[in-house]
């Protein structure tokens, strides 16, 4: 079975800017990406820091409207990562993360984010 036919939720083409780490190091410096498409269950991204599938990550974005009906929200994510393409010719991965919680914040945190050739257009993955 192919992951679009596991997914429950359609999938919106939607850029969003993320930041992320390793669930498992809350006070690590934050990577920078950027969404390709997601759902309110799920999102899939491209970055060039490693990720391995099964791993848990924390994210933090503004939720679009897209998605909520309502302005842009800033959230915190506790997310899994449940697949991870190696994108050809480049140092990116494509990642599929899949959300198991989701947290309103009063604004998103001041971050210095260590990845600032975040794109669109692929990457290498594992915490």
């Amino acid at each position: 079975m192919s992951i679009s036919e596991r997914r429950r939720e359609i999938r919106l083409p939607l850029q969003v800017p993320l930041q992320f780490r390793s669930a498992l190091q809350p006070l690590a410096p934050m990577w920078a990406a950027n969404t390709i498409n997601m759902s309110p269950k799920g999102l899939y991204f491209t970055t060039e820091h490693p990720l391995q599938v099964g791993s848990t990550a924390e994210l933090t974005f503004n939720n679009p409207k897209e998605l909520t009906g309502l302005a842009p929200t800033p959230v915190r994510c506790t997310a899994r990562v449940m697949h991870v393409t190696p994108l050809r010719n480049t140092e990116f991965s494509g990642v599929g993360m899949r959300i198991d919680k989701v947290e309103p914040l009063l604004s998103l945190p001041a971050v210095a984010p260590r990845n600032a050739r975040a794109s669109a257009s692929g990457g290498q993955a594992g915490f």
